[in-house]
């Protein structure tokens, strides 16, 4: 017999974190200094004759890979669950706690990297799962597909025919973006439910902010649990969002609550054409996927160019230079790059994790995976309903397709990989959902 059991944690840090995804070069000079909305994990606990499989998803930036091994074996070790039967997601969010670990002296992020609340993280983690483990009970399952139009692809091009900077990169309104909304329903005896929402785009409507929130998806959760009762849980994991930002970008605290209300318009249209039914299918798959990584240039001619950067910059600000932010930005998404080829050699291993229910399959992406990619996925995956999970258990950064390497910008500067991962990471991506599909 299915069932399913789902719970909420609350995992707001304290003021004076370093909040992620903004470097200082960017505009983002403190640590957290307000709360605008509190930031939460969910998980969801789902169990079939072949025993139990977990999705947790927060409000998060990513899993990197120095926190996601740590906190899958504190979730197992409490809940006495296998780790590979464990799946934990980040919506993407740029103003939640920075949880990776960086060098001493690094002058990346603004405010505090504090490692006692990295561990109470995980402990949290491992509480919403205990907690929906305890709660599990006999449950069905339905899904539906839906559109909205908050994302848009961020790379653009200005006059001069070169792609926008950081720190908002820009809008190009005639690129091709996917806008499918996937909704994911439980409904268990009681009549409760969890809804799981997966939508492609990055959670930077508030920009280099310094104040701690969960963006357009937490604004989302919330006015769609408002609209569907007290008895629903709504979840949020992220999609193949390499290059698609929100469509207000940046914006205020009022932007993300009103593009959260208009993903949640179509959420909510979603679930009222859901038809659950039993569960006869829950199956998991995982697998390694080397992806290989830029040798050129090598590391010791690459630590030249920051030193080369750094030194630029010095002058710059000394000289109050129009072209220092630029500076100090290169130099920001080449040492974060720096540092993690690193003691990595020419490849880097990737799990990929494929859990399917009945005919829906849901599969991670450890890091970013451009949209183009993800919807060749789609195309080839069409015998079941596949959906994609991004920044979900390990982060290996920007996932570019062949032709934006060819293109340059942002997202391939500031990746480790070499082209060809992306698609690398897509054939197998397919490879594993088909082969789920079959069994």
């Amino acid at each position: 017999m299915f069932s399913a059991g789902w719970a909420t944690v609350n995992i707001t840090p304290p003021l004076g974190v370093a909040l992620a995804g903004y470097y200082v070069s960017e505009g983002r000079t403190a640590g957290a200094s307000e709360v605008f909305d509190e930031l939460h994990a969910k998980a969801l606990v789902l169990e079939h004759d072949d025993g139990p499989v977990v999705l947790v998803t927060t409000d998060l930036i990513g899993m990197p890979d120095s926190f996601f091994a740590e906190a899958v074996t504190t979730v197992s070790k409490r809940t006495g669950i296998p780790a590979e039967s464990i799946i934990l997601t980040a919506s993407h969010n740029h103003s939640g706690p920075m949880i990776d670990t960086l060098p001493e002296g690094h002058n990346l992020f603004a405010g505090v990297l504090d490692f006692e609340y990295r561990t109470v993280l995980m402990r949290k983690l491992a509480s919403a799962v205990e907690l929906a483990q305890r709660r599990a009970c006999p449950a069905r399952f339905g899904f539906a597909r839906t559109q909205s139009d908050i994302n848009v692809v961020r790379r653009q091009r200005d006059a001069e025919g070169r792609f926008k900077p950081l720190p908002y990169l820009g809008q190009n309104w005639e690129a091709p973006v996917d806008r499918t909304v996937a909704v994911l329903g439980f409904e268990n005896s009681m009549g409760e439910r969890a809804i799981v929402v997966n939508y492609a785009c990055h959670a930077v409507v508030l920009g280099p902010n310094i104040e701690i929130s969960s963006d357009y998806p937490g604004a989302m959760q919330r006015f769609a649990e408002r609209a569907l009762g007290a008895d629903t849980t709504v979840m949020f994991t992220n999609g193949a969002e390499g290059d698609s930002n929100p469509i207000i970008h940046p914006g205020t605290r009022e932007d993300a609550e009103r593009l959260g209300r208009r993903l949640g318009s179509v959420v909510i249209e979603a679930v009222e054409r859901l038809q659950p039914e039993d569960v006869q299918i829950l199956r998991q798959k995982r697998a390694l996927v080397s992806l290989p990584l830029r040798q050129r240039p090598s590391l010791a001619q690459e630590a030249e160019l920051l030193e080369h950067l750094n030194q630029e910059s010095r002058a710059a600000r000394a000289e109050r230079a129009e072209g220092l932010l630029q500076c100090e930005m290169d130099h920001s998404v080449l040492l974060l790059r720096h540092l993690r080829r690193k003691g990595c050699g020419h490849s880097i291993e990737a799990e990929i994790a494929a859990l399917r229910i009945n005919d829906t399959v849901m599969v991670t992406i450890p890091g970013e995976l451009f949209n183009a990619l993800g919807r060749e996925v789609i195309d080839a995956t069409k015998g079941v309903s596949t959906v994609l999970m991004g920044l979900a258990n390990g982060h290996v950064g920007y996932l570019p397709n062949a032709a934006a390497y060819e293109e340059g910008g942002f997202e391939v500067e500031a990746t480790a990989l070499a082209p060809g991962a992306g698609e690398t990471l897509r054939d197998n991506l397919i490879a594993l959902v088909q082969g789920l599909a079959i069994t």
